[in-house]
């Protein structure tokens, strides 16, 4: 039986590698280029390296594949499949409301808003707060809030030029 052993990536194989993701995500025109299982992972891995930005660009973009174009064609929930309506890959649509690629409500609390509960087993006990605040016209400000067991947990922000206001219940 063969042994599987995986070696972590060194540190400048890592970047390399993410300045690939970021050099082929600006190639697409700055759109998504990803499905089910990879969209999740591409928000966690941008704003985990420090590019929430880039990763704010691909869920405000409307050009399909986006959540916008889906919000562009009527959508009020989020689609199962990136092309609803005009699917050239023939996939059949079994729901126009479908959690595949939903993670991006998940990756607007953990990273934009920045709330990170902890504690898992005692009830989300343990909150830690990293929002990450974006220089982005089209969102100046952002306000955020999960119930936990202790109590609300709220954030919010707000950036303009020349003044960065974080506010942390």
């Amino acid at each position: 039986m063969a042994t599987y052993i995986e070696a972590p990536p060194t540190p400048a194989l890592a970047n390399a590698t993410f300045a690939a993701l970021l050099r082929a995500i600006s190639d697409n025109g700055g759109r998504l280029n990803t499905g089910i299982l990879t969209t999740k992972w591409l928000m966690e891995l941008l704003s985990a390296r420090g590019r929430s930005d880039v990763a704010l660009s691909l869920v405000l973009q409307t050009a399909f594949p986006s959540w916008g174009h889906m919000l562009e064609h009527g959508a009020t929930t989020i689609w199962e499949h990136w092309d609803a309506y005009d699917n050239p890959s023939g996939a059949a649509m079994n729901s126009h409301n479908h959690p595949a690629l939903s993670s991006v409500g998940a990756w607007l609390y953990r990273w934009l808003a920045g709330i990170r509960l902890g504690g898992y087993g005692t009830g989300y006990q343990e909150v830690l707060f990293g929002p990450s605040i974006v220089d982005a016209p089209s969102v100046s400000a952002l306000g955020a809030g999960v119930a936990s067991s202790p109590g609300p947990v709220r954030v919010d922000w707000s950036f303009h030029a020349s003044t960065q206001t974080l506010v942390l219940v």
